[in-house]
């Protein structure tokens, strides 16, 4: 993982957070939000498969720590995606209405 990578993951952090914080003020913005949660989504599933691979290098010690890494985005990953299902049941809902 390249700095250049972390960088680009933080910068879609703070992008998901800050349309998250727009889409609570005006829920149009929720879709965008939505969107830059996938794309931090797939950011954080090449971290995981980056981790993965890098650990298969490494020594016992650092595998563990790398596969503990991946673990954690994968989990994180998991909630955006649960979150991300929720909006747009609730999109979904406010639509037919």
């Amino acid at each position: 993982m390249t700095d250049e990578d972390e960088a680009t993951i933080a910068e879609l952090e703070q992008r998901h957070e800050r349309l998250q914080r727009k889409a609570k003020r005006k829920p149009s913005w929720q879709r965008a939000a939505d969107n830059a949660a996938e794309e931090l989504i797939e950011a954080k599933c090449d971290r995981v498969e980056e981790l993965e691979v890098q650990s298969d290098d490494m020594s016992p010690a650092g595998a563990v720590l790398a596969r503990s890494l991946g673990a954690t985005e994968a989990g994180q990953t998991a909630e955006l995606r649960d979150e991300i299902d929720r909006h747009r049941s609730d999109i979904a809902e406010l639509e037919e209405q």
